[in-house]
């Protein structure tokens, strides 16, 4: 519901039109947010001595990434191509996911999805310029 001030005219700008949200698009994102959920634990636990990482002989077992052994090949993937330009998509995924959960939709979805792939490159690119050259973590 809209209030209108005195002496302004026009609509509320503001104001989400009530939208019915369908199943189905409601079931994608709640998958999309669930999967977000499981990527963020898997890229916050991440440890390099878990298989698949060629670092470390013997590896892990169990491995101590808390999502078990898919976590950890997530991860592993996610940083050997992504490098730190991981966590910026998993944070702009999750907040469409809810996006999506409140509003119903996420709109211009390819801009975004291109938007994003800079925001992830240009992190990734900085990160590995002001990074250490041994490889060691950003402090």
């Amino acid at each position: 519901m809209c209030v209108q001030l005195a002496g302004i005219q026009g609509g509320c700008p503001l104001a989400v039109p009530d939208r019915e949200i369908r199943p189905r698009t409601a079931l994608i994102a709640i998958l999309s947010l669930a999967a977000c959920a499981f990527l963020w634990g898997a890229l916050i636990t991440f440890s390099p001595g878990d298989w698949p990482s060629p670092h470390q002989f013997p590896h892990n077992d169990p491995p101590l990434n808390a999502c078990g052994t898919l976590g950890a090949v997530l991860a592993f993937y996610f940083f050997h191509l992504l490098g730190d330009g991981a966590y910026p998509l998993i944070l702009f995924a999750t907040l469409a996911a809810i996006l999506q959960i409140a509003r119903g939709r996420v709109g211009n979805l390819f801009e975004r999805a291109f938007g994003l792939a800079l925001v992830s490159a240009c992190t990734s690119a900085s990160a590995h310029l002001v990074g250490d050259p041994r490889g060691a973590p950003l402090p």
